[in-house]
């Protein structure tokens, strides 16, 4: 008995093999998305994006318009009491494609429909339409009204809204759970157009008064206005205005020597118009040259009467110790680029220990005090030589969403080990030669009164002899903006 079960089980080693067929796997390939491909279904649902529920399904079938496929959405429902889970069973197909706004897109498609049920089932057609960050905003769609009658063709026609750089178009197909058969649709051929958008932007308007290069009153408010602006295409014109002048301001922080000195309400000495973390400012700040009969070391003072020390908060393990000043940028235009410098100095007194650094940096925060970007400068660290100033700088690019920027000293301590940096001389300039005084954006009035105060607050200009401003206003509508003809007008305040 044992002799034959070692036979049957040599002859299923030697010629089981033989019986085995051998499968070569596909390799596996990465299929790049390309919204305008295979709308013909040629090369099966590539391109495309698609979603079932548990009765409905997607396939791709040999009836087709042209070439060999169309694509197949169907239900299958076998028995009346699958309508008991559900009211209806939907297949739906989607493209994602790019934008812009203004466009027209037309989607053309061509679909047949079986002859059964006709007025049950439906076929919604809908455009969702997304942002720049990806955030759906709205939705448009309709039901389309459907024929029997072999291969029939669906034009449709979407305008895209102002701001929307993406959008998904979808067709569902939505048949009732108590048919009792099975129902499809095929669709095939689609092709969609993009047309450009045909604006006229607003109609030319001049600048009336203040006039050019006249002299403002002495006045509490200074009006403005200008000609109405209209709108071939009965579109709504709004209007933006702006006051201006050409001035390099040096520097737009207060106190940046830090020579300007208040008491804290722990009794320290602390810099005017800075703000500092952590709260309890004396165990981390110091002015080493207060009170005033201290011995003055010169060295270690960059500019001014004073500079500031630094140090951990010897907390044990990573801290961060910071000194800020944060302003909002209503005077510097997006894209503008600003730079913040200064002098930092690793004291001989108390040299930099380990990983201990101090840096500069720039925070930009958006709505609701979220972060956009953060820019930091190069370290002040061991390395440096003792005693000696060191300059530093790092420059951030105002975004259109910037709502606040914060400048920071930053001095970061590990695990208690010991070390400070000086600071002094600090410094904020930017690219830009034009100072915004005042902007107002989308109103529709074409008059303004401005109070006299803001074209002087809160800057100091009392250098000048005379103040020279400049305005201007455009006129826009949903997707265009146009300047006034004969500005920008010069006005001077003495």
């Amino acid at each position: 008995m044992k002799i034959s079960q070692k036979i049957f089980l040599l002859f299923i080693v030697l010629f089981m093999p033989s019986c085995i067929e051998v499968y070569e796997i596909e390799k596996y390939q990465r299929i790049e998305y390309e919204p305008l491909e295979n709308l013909g279904f040629e090369d099966g649902l590539n391109h495309w994006d698609g979603k079932t529920s548990i009765f409905s399904q997607i396939s791709i079938d040999t009836i087709s318009v042209e070439g060999n496929n169309s694509l197949k959405l169907s239900a299958s429902l076998s028995a009346v009491e699958d309508s008991l889970l559900s009211d209806s069973s939907i297949a739906s197909i989607s493209k994602r494609l790019i934008v812009k706004p203004g466009d027209t897109v037309r989607a053309n498609f061509k679909y047949i429909l079986n002859e059964q049920f006709i007025d049950r089932i439906k076929v919604y057609s809908s455009l969702s339409f997304l942002n720049s960050e990806q955030k759906m905003q709205e939705i448009s769609g309709e039901f389309l009204t459907l024929s029997p009658d072999n291969w029939e063709s669906i034009q449709l026609e979407y305008p895209i809204p102002k701001d929307i750089n993406h959008i998904i178009y979808s067709i569902d197909f939505i048949s009732p759970n108590d048919i009792g058969t099975d129902v499809y649709i095929n669709l095939d051929d689609f092709d969609f157009d993009f047309g450009i958008l045909i604006n006229n932007e607003p109609a030319a308007f001049q600048l009336m008064n203040p006039s050019n290069d006249s002299q403002l009153l002495d006045s509490s408010e200074v009006q403005f206005n200008w000609s109405q602006s209209n709108d071939v295409d009965n579109d709504t014109v709004n209007y933006e205005f702006k006051i201006w002048t050409e001035s390099v301001i040096d520097n737009y922080l207060i106190n940046p020597s830090l020579d300007s000195v208040t008491t804290h309400w722990l009794g320290t000495d602390i810099p005017r118009e800075w703000d500092f973390w952590p709260y309890y400012f004396h165990n981390v700040f110091t002015y080493p040259q207060l009170p005033e009969d201290s011995i003055v070391n010169e060295n270690l003072i960059q500019d001014g009467e004073y500079s500031m020390r630094i140090t951990g908060d010897f907390t044990g393990q990573e801290n961060n110790t910071i000194l800020y000043q944060g302003f909002t940028p209503d005077y510097i235009p997006a894209g503008t680029r600003v730079t913040f410098s200064g002098y930092m100095l690793n004291p001989s007194m108390d040299p930099l220990k380990n990983d201990n650094h101090g840096f500069l940096s720039i925070d930009q925060f958006g709505t609701g005090s979220s972060l956009i970007i953060n820019h930091t400068s190069e370290s002040i660290t061991k390395n440096h030589s003792l005693d000696q100033w060191h300059y530093f700088e790092t420059s951030s690019v105002t975004r259109n969403n910037t709502r606040s920027l914060q400048i920071r000293i930053n001095y970061v301590q590990f695990d208690d080990d010991s070390g400070s940096v000086f600071v002094d001389n600090l410094s904020i300039t930017t690219s830009n030669s034009r100072l915004i005084i005042y902007e107002k954006l989308d109103f529709k009035e074409n008059f303004i009164s401005v109070n006299r105060d803001i074209l002087i607050d809160p800057y100091d200009f009392s250098e000048r002899d005379n103040l020279i401003f400049y305005w201007d206003v455009k006129a826009k509508d949903i997707f265009s903006k146009k300047y006034s003809e004969n500005g920008p007008y010069k006005i001077i305040l003495n």
